[in-house]
């Protein structure tokens, strides 16, 4: 995935933060699983012990198909250390456009 991708993907999860229709939290859900799942099978495939467990259980919290619902504070915090987590992975594990 193109490093544009990634730092998209977490400018994107970052303007949860934002009160915003709950359509676009959908939206930003699938962003957020797409790239996690992404993450995880990179970290996956430069034998990371670790990484791609943590991706995985981050692509799990984000997934719009069984959502997990917490609080709106809670999951501002979740969306800021995400898109953050995300923007500094993206050296590592993303591929030139």
């Amino acid at each position: 995935m193109p490093k544009l991708v990634l730092y998209a993907a977490a400018a994107i999860i970052a303007a949860a933060a934002l009160p915003l229709p709950y359509g676009i939290y959908v939206f930003i859900r699938i962003i957020g699983t797409i790239a996690f799942a992404y993450l995880a099978y990179e970290s996956w495939r430069q034998e990371h012990e670790l990484l791609p467990w943590a991706y995985g259980a981050a692509a799990i919290l984000f997934n719009p198909i069984i959502p997990i619902h917490l609080s709106k504070t809670l999951w501002t915090v979740i969306d800021l250390a995400a898109a953050a987590v995300i923007f500094f992975s993206t050296e590592k594990f993303s591929k030139e456009a």
